[in-house]
Order: structure tokens, then C-alpha cells, then sequence
């Protein structure tokens, strides 16, 4: 059992939270009883630790980039190397990212956002194109999200379709099923009726299986120190 400090506070959920520190704290409701906490802590035990591990070396090293992280690009790791001259990037011959020798784990984070909301601006406009016209529908305009999460969202029937520049670091399989789930959205505005299900499937066969993954790439961008511990 890991120690976490509970806070009680005018909420009406219980979630666990991992601090940059490593220190992990459960914010409940004043009247919640104390056993809620532990609950809570003990269902997701295994994410809170590898999300402590990670935030405890990246807290370690926060002042210059740690070497030993090998960002995610389309559902494989890279490992990062200094770069010999001024520049940051990705080349795909070397199999690896190079960065500027002295830039900050936060220079690096952003870096990463950047690289990966261009890159997937590129990919998933072009793939979204070859699904609508495949499925047959339309939808207005593509923008890639600042949130990590969630991967995928259509606003107004598919008047905007917003795709998480985090989608980058996913397989490709993962991707075609989000972009398929979206542009679904521009005929069935829910996600359980037979039609919606229906629609999916025909383009995404595997699609309830390959979603599974959903879980896995969350707990992946937690411990990658993407998005807070939020249970």
C-alpha cells in the first residue's frame, strides 16, 4: 500500500491525484469516509505506481532533459540524442529525435506537442479525407486539440471534427479507428444506437477490440507525465 494524503474539499467525486513530486493525494468529499480513499487507491494501484516512478525521475532530472525517455511516435518508441548542431527533430532514417544539448525537460515537452500536432495535422487530415469519401459523409473542418485527451471529439454533427495531437504517438490501427468513430458522429449524434455501432463497424471491423487500447494509451500518457492522475 502506497501513503497518500487525503483532502477533503466541495466536490462531489473522489480522485486520485500524483503530484510532479511523486507525493499522491485523494481529493474527497468533506463527508466521504476514509475507507472511500483507500478504495480508490487500492483499484488503481497499478497506474498510481507507474505513474509515481515516472513523475519521481522526471522530478529528479526536471532541470535537463532525461535521456533514459524514448518518446512515442505512431505506436513505437524513439530514443532521444544530442544533437551536434541547433537542431530539434525527428529523422526517420536515423530512427531517433534529436534535441539541442542543454534544453529543459519543459522545452523538450513542448517541443513534442509541436512536433506531434504538425505531424498529425498532416496524417490525419490527409487519412480523414480517404475515410469520409470511403464512408461517404462530410464533415467541415479538422483542428488538432491542445488537450492530450480524450482522442477524438465532433462538434455540431460534423461541422468540426477535433483530433488530440496526442493521437500521434498511437498505432495507426488505433488512429483509423478514432477518425472512423468521429466521422460517424456526422450521421448519429450518439454512441450505443445499432446504427452508430453499425456504421463503425463496416469501415473498422475489429473496431470494439482495437478501442480496448483506449485504456492502455490513457495509462501510457499518465505515465509519460501527459495528463494528471485523475481516477
Amino acid at each position: 500500500m502506497i501513503d497518500y494524503e487525503i483532502i477533503r474539499k466541495e466536490t462531489d467525486s473522489i480522485m486520485a491525484y500524483v503530484l510532479d513530486s511523486g507525493k499522491v493525494e485523494v481529493h474527497m468529499p468533506f463527508e466521504a469516509p476514509d475507507q472511500a480513499a483507500e478504495d480508490v487507491v487500492n483499484r488503481f494501484l497499478p497506474d498510481i505506481e507507474t505513474q509515481i516512478r515516472m513523475r519521481e525521475q522526471v522530478f529528479r532530472t526536471k532541470k535537463s532533459i532525461n535521456y533514459s525517455f524514448q518518446p512515442l511516435l505512431f505506436g513505437k518508441r524513439y530514443p532521444l540524442l544530442k544533437s551536434k548542431d541547433d537542431f530539434c527533430g525527428f529523422i526517420p532514417k536515423d530512427e531517433c529525435f534529436y534535441v539541442i544539448p542543454g534544453l529543459r525537460q519543459y522545452q523538450l515537452k513542448n517541443f513534442l506537442i509541436s512536433f506531434y500536432s504538425q505531424i498529425g495535422f498532416s496524417v490525419f487530415s490527409e487519412r480523414m479525407k480517404e475515410l469520409s469519401e470511403l464512408m461517404n459523409v462530410k464533415y467541415s473542418r479538422l483542428q488538432i486539440s491542445h488537450s492530450a485527451s480524450p482522442f477524438g471529439a465532433c462538434i455540431g454533427k460534423g461541422e468540426w471534427i477535433n483530433l488530440s495531437w496526442a493521437l500521434a504517438m498511437t498505432d495507426d490501427e488505433f488512429v483509423d479507428s478514432v477518425i472512423i468513430h468521429e466521422l460517424a458522429h456526422t450521421k448519429y449524434d450518439d454512441h450505443y444506437s445499432p446504427e452508430f455501432l453499425a456504421l463503425v463497424k463496416v469501415y473498422c471491423p475489429e473496431y470494439e477490440e482495437i478501442y480496448k487500447r483506449k485504456r492502455d494509451y490513457e495509462v501510457m500518457l499518465r505515465a509519460d507525465g501527459w495528463i494528471k492522475m485523475k481516477l
